[in-house]
């Protein structure tokens, strides 16, 4: 669950720099507040859900492929409901780390049974998904401040 997970606990790790060159954008990250859904039991999402607030996250599968058709919403409460983040498949296209290929990337949303969380495919496409312990890419995403 994406609650309780390491990877959670790392991305919100306050010792992060958070800094790209000179300019440090640390003190400009939002809190979010992060609707995920706690289970999948193989054909349908529950519609138990947890609420946590992060400064840094992975997006749900909603947020990613727009997937959900009912139940309880996997979304991130500053993110308008229903709205898509990528164009197209080609624009969820990730590139490996050693700039050849491409690399699945893991989201927040459970997928498959308790230790399955859904991912997006080395092509872009949907619904893929895969034990929580697999090594694949994530692409954090967060909000920030652009107010001077």
């Amino acid at each position: 669950l994406w609650s309780g997970s390491e990877l959670r606990t790392n991305l919100n790790n306050s010792t992060h720099d958070y800094s790209a060159g000179n300019l440090s954008f640390k003190d400009a990250i939002l809190d979010t507040t992060l609707y995920t859904r706690k289970g999948y039991n193989g054909s349908t999402y529950t519609d138990s859900i947890s609420i946590t607030t992060d400064k840094v996250f992975l997006l749900s599968e909603e947020e990613t492929f727009n997937s959900l058709s009912t139940g309880t919403a996997d979304y991130t409460k500053n993110i308008y409901p229903g709205t898509v983040l990528f164009a197209d498949n080609h624009a969820r296209k990730a590139t490996a780390v050693s700039g050849t290929g491409a690399s699945n990337w893991w989201l927040r949303s459970p997928r498959g049974n308790t230790y399955f969380a859904a991912r997006a495919g080395a092509t872009g496409g949907t619904g893929d998904y895969g034990d929580i312990v697999s090594s694949f890419g994530v692409r954090p995403a967060l909000r920030l401040n652009l107010a001077p």
